[in-house]
C-alpha cells in the first residue's frame, strides 16, 4: 500500500522546487488555458493517481487527512491545476467508492494509475444544485439504457477515459427518479455522442469545462452504477465525503495567499520600515491569519468527524461547505486590501494572488452553493442540536471508525457529539486560564452563544445554522488548545480567532488583551515568514524523505 504521507510531502517539496510549479509557469497555462501536463507528471510520480486509485478501491485503507493533504498541496500554487488532475477525478472516485461493483471500482482505479482523467457529469445549467430537477433520460431497454439529453459545465471531457453520469430513469417513486453510470470509452466514443463548446470562466481558466450530449445512445446494463432508482441516495451519501473536503483542500490555496502576502509585508518598505511595523497593518494582518488558521482547524474538526460519526455526515458536510467558504474569503478580501496594488498585477510572484482572487470563488459554488448547503443545515438542525453527551467524543475523533463510510445516512441521528464536546473542552480551557481575566471573559462569552443558537431554531432557522457553525468553529479551537495549550503563539492566534467568533458585532481595537495577541503572532509570522500556519496546524503528518526521482522530470 501506497505511503500516503509521503504523497503530501513530494508535492509540498515540488511547490518549492519544481519549475512547473513556479509563478511564470502556472500563470503562462493560466493565460494560455492549457493544461500544465508537466505538473501533473509531477503529481502523477509523486502518487497522487495511485492514491485517489486506492481511495476508489479500498476506502477504508485510506484517510481523509491524507487525501485532504495530498490533494491541498496540489492546490496550493494553483487551484485549477487542482481542479483538473484531482478534485473532479476525487469526486467522480467518491462515487464508485460508495456504490461501485468490484468490477466497476478495479476499471476506474486502474485509469486513474496510468495517469488518465475521469470526469463527473451532473449538472445542467437549468437545475442548477436541484438533484431532482436533472432531466437527462436514461430509457430501460433490452440489455441496457438509451441515453438522451444534454449535462453541461463538466471538467475534463475532452481528456476522460471514463464518465460518472447521473440520470433520470424515471421509476414511479420520486425519490427513485435517477440512477448512476459509469461510462468508459467504449460507450463515449459511439456515434450520438457529442461533446459541446467550452464555457469560458473569469477563474480556472486552464480547465475544460464543457458540455457533453447524448441523442439515444445506447449503453450496457453492465454500465449501471449501483442499484437503478438509488442514483440519488448515493450521490448525497457521496457528497457528504466531497462537501466536507473541498473547503478543506481549498483552504491550502488560502495559505499559499497568506505566505505571498507574509513575504510582502516583510520586504516592502514604508516610512523606513517594513509593514509588520504599523500597528492597524499587523492588527488587519494578524486577523486574516487568524480567519485562515481557523478555517483549517474547522476542517480538520469536521473531516474528524465525518469518520467518527458518519450518521451526522450530512450535517457535517453541509455546514462546512455553507460556512467555510465564507470565513476563507473573508479572508481572501482582508489579504486583497493589504496587498495593494500588488493584488491586482498579474505578473511575477504576485500575479500567483491575482489568480487565486479569481479562482477562489469555486469554492463557494461549485458542486454545491453555500446558499443550497445552509438550506440543508437547516433542515438538520433539530436533530444535530438535541442533546448529547461528548465525555468519549475526543477519543471517538481521534480514533475514527473504519467502518465509518457504510455508516452515512441521509438524515442525521439525533444529538451530534461535537457540540456535545463543547462543555468539556470549555471546563478544561478554564482550568487552564483560570489566572488569565481576558481568557476567562473570553470562554464565558460561549454559553450566550449556545443559548442563541437554540432560541433561534424556531424563530430565525437560517441564523440557528450559522450560530451552529460558530459553536462548531469554538470547539475545534478549544480542541486545538486543549492539545497544544502551552505554544504562545498558538495561544495569541486563538484568541483572536475565539474574539472574532464570539464578539462579532464589537470592534477590538481598544482590548488590551486583543492587541497583545496580535502583536505576539505577527511578531512570530514576521521571524517564520514561509507557510507560517504550518507549525500551528493541528495536522496528522509523517515526515518522509524522497529521493529527488520524486520531483524530476
Amino acid at each position: 500500500m501506497l505511503n500516503a504521507s509521503s504523497v503530501a510531502d513530494a508535492l509540498r517539496q515540488a511547490n518549492h522546487q519544481h519549475p512547473a510549479f513556479s509563478a511564470s509557469a502556472i500563470l503562462g497555462y493560466d493565460r494560455s488555458g492549457e493544461f500544465n501536463t508537466e505538473a501533473e507528471s509531477v503529481a502523477s510520480r509523486a502518487g497522487l493517481g495511485e492514491l485517489l486509485a486506492n481511495w476508489v478501491e479500498s476506502p477504508r485503507e485510506v484517510s481523509l487527512d491524507s487525501l485532504t493533504a495530498s490533494m491541498g498541496e496540489l492546490c496550493r500554487q494553483d487551484l485549477s491545476l487542482g481542479l483538473g488532475y484531482c478534485l473532479t477525478a476525487f469526486m467522480a472516485a467518491t462515487n464508485l467508492a460508495v456504490a461501485g461493483s468490484t468490477a466497476q471500482k478495479a476499471q476506474v482505479a486502474n485509469v486513474l494509475r496510468n495517469d488518465q482523467r475521469i470526469a463527473i457529469a451532473y449538472h445542467e445549467l437549468h437545475a442548477g444544485n436541484d438533484l431532482s430537477a436533472l432531466a437527462l433520460k436514461a430509457t430501460k431497454v433490452d440489455g441496457g439504457y438509451v441515453l438522451s439529453g444534454c449535462k453541461e459545465v463538466v471538467n475534463n471531457l475532452t481528456r476522460a477515459k471514463a464518465v460518472v453520469l447521473f440520470a433520470d430513469t424515471g421509476e414511479e417513486n420520486p425519490a427513485r427518479h435517477h440512477s448512476l453510470f459509469l461510462l468508459t470509452e467504449d460507450e463515449l466514443s459511439q456515434a450520438g455522442v457529442t461533446v459541446a463548446n467550452r464555457f469560458n470562466t473569469l477563474g480556472v481558466r486552464n480547465c475544460h469545462i464543457m458540455g457533453i450530449a447524448f441523442d439515444d445512445v445506447f449503453v450496457s446494463e453492465h454500465c449501471l452504477l449501483g442499484e437503478q432508482g438509488r442514483g440519488g441516495e448515493c450521490a448525497l451519501k457521496a457528497f457528504q465525503i466531497t462537501r466536507t473536503l473541498l473547503p478543506a483542500i481549498s483552504q491550502y490555496a488560502l495559505r499559499n495567499g497568506l505566505d505571498l502576502l507574509t513575504r510582502f509585508a516583510c520586504q516592502r518598505k514604508l516610512y523606513n520600515g517594513d509593514l509588520f511595523e504599523m500597528p492597524v497593518y499587523r492588527k488587519a494582518f494578524t486577523e486574516a491569519a487568524a480567519d485562515t488558521w481557523l478555517a483549517g482547524e474547522t476542517a480538520t474538526l469536521m473531516r474528524h468527524g465525518l469518520e467518527a460519526f458518519p450518521q451526522f455526515g450530512n450535517g457535517y458536510s453541509a455546514a462546512a461547505k455553507f460556512y467555510l467558504p465564507r470565513v476563507m474569503k473573508k479572508a481572501l478580501k482582508s489579504m486583497s486590501g493589504l496587498l495593494g496594488a500588488r493584488y491586482y498585477l498579474s505578473s511575477d510572484d504576485y500575479g500567483l494572488f491575482e489568480k487565486l482572487v479569481r479562482d477562489f470563488p469555486v469554492v463557494s459554488f461549485g458542486h454545491a452553493g453555500s446558499l443550497v448547503c445552509q438550506t440543508t443545515l437547516v433542515h438538520q438542525l433539530p436533530r444535530l442540536l438535541q442533546p448529547s453527551v461528548g465525555e468519549t467524543a475526543e477519543h471517538d475523533l481521534l480514533a475514527g471508525n473504519r467502518d465509518w463510510l457504510g455508516s452515512l445516512r441521509i438524515a442525521c441521528s439525533k444529538g451530534e457529539p461535537i457540540l456535545g464536546l463543547l462543555p468539556v473542552l470549555t471546563s478544561r480551557c478554564e482550568k487552564r486560564f483560570a489566572s488569565d481575566e481576558n481568557w476567562r471573559a473570553l470562554l464565558a462569552d460561549i454559553s450566550p452563544l449556545m443559548e442563541r443558537c437554540h432560541g433561534r431554531l424556531t424563530s430565525s432557522p437560517y441564523d440557528a445554522a450559522e450560530d451552529y457553525c460558530r459553536l462548531v468553529a469554538v470547539t475545534a479551537v478549544l480542541r486545538v488548545l486543549s492539545a497544544k495549550g502551552e505554544d504562545c503563539t498558538l495561544q495569541s492566534i486563538a484568541f483572536i480567532a475565539l474574539w472574532r467568533l464570539l464578539r462579532e458585532r464589537q470592534e477590538p481595537a481598544t482590548d488590551s488583551a486583543y492587541l497583545a495577541a496580535v502583536d505576539q503572532l505577527a511578531d512570530d509570522i514576521q521571524h517564520h515568514p514561509i507557510d507560517p500556519l504550518r507549525r500551528l496546524m493541528f495536522e496528522k503528518t509523517q515526515r518522509v524523505s524522497l529521493s529527488d526521482n520524486a520531483l524530476n522530470p
